[in-house]
């Protein structure tokens, strides 16, 4: 994870006081975006897309996650004491390499599941998902000005994040990241801050 000083370095030097945006919070950040861009800063945005029927019925990329964690309630109740089996699962099912998520990745991810209304605080981004949209609608007409990169994985949405930007933003710049999943920061991080490198160099 970024705990790794090796990969912080990477993402720090790329990065700088750019803006990133990643998977289901890319919604609510692009309607932050829309009101703050002065039309210099550039934004990076990762993987988040539109659920693909040809995708085996328990794929990630189908959305069968989306109707059951926006279930209410629900979730909470299935979930509590089996944080660890299923977010193990869930993450690595969308990754082209599961063996880059480490035991300790799935720590931290279970603590902070297993927090005080850790579980819930994940689901209500699910639940948002519609009041995200109607927010994000009204954009459309009048989208962002400041340089976009759409970040996509190879085995995950490849150029169809590039292909959906265009609703909120004028100037996209797309990348598909090879050897590559849902978690390309783990799966592929030198891809991924050549990338942006690449792009933040002329901002």
């Amino acid at each position: 994870m970024l705990s790794d000083p090796g990969r912080r370095a990477a993402y720090d030097r790329a990065l700088g006081r750019a803006r990133l945006l990643r998977d289901a919070a890319g919604g609510a950040g692009a309607a932050a975006r829309a009101g703050r861009c002065d039309g210099t800063a550039p934004c990076a945005g990762l993987p988040a897309g539109e659920p693909d029927p040809s995708l085996a019925p328990d794929d990630g990329r189908t959305g069968w996650h989306f109707t059951f964690l926006s279930l209410p309630n629900l979730p909470e109740l299935l979930l509590a004491g089996r944080e660890r089996p299923f977010w193990t699962y869930f993450a690595r099912r969308q990754m082209w390499d599961p063996s880059a998520l480490a035991e300790e990745d799935i720590d931290e991810m279970v603590h902070s599941a297993k927090q005080p209304g850790g579980t819930r605080a994940i689901l209500e981004m699910y639940r948002a998902r519609q009041t995200d949209a109607e927010q994000n609608r009204p954009h459309y007409a009048d989208p962002i000005s400041c340089p976009v990169l759409a970040v996509g994985a190879q085995a995950y949405l490849g150029d169809a994040v590039s292909r959906q930007l265009p609703h909120v933003a004028r100037d996209v710049r797309g990348a598909v990241i090879p050897a590559s999943g849902h978690n390309i920061a783990l799966e592929n991080p030198a891809a991924l801050a050549q990338a942006y490198l690449d792009f933040f160099a002329d901002r």
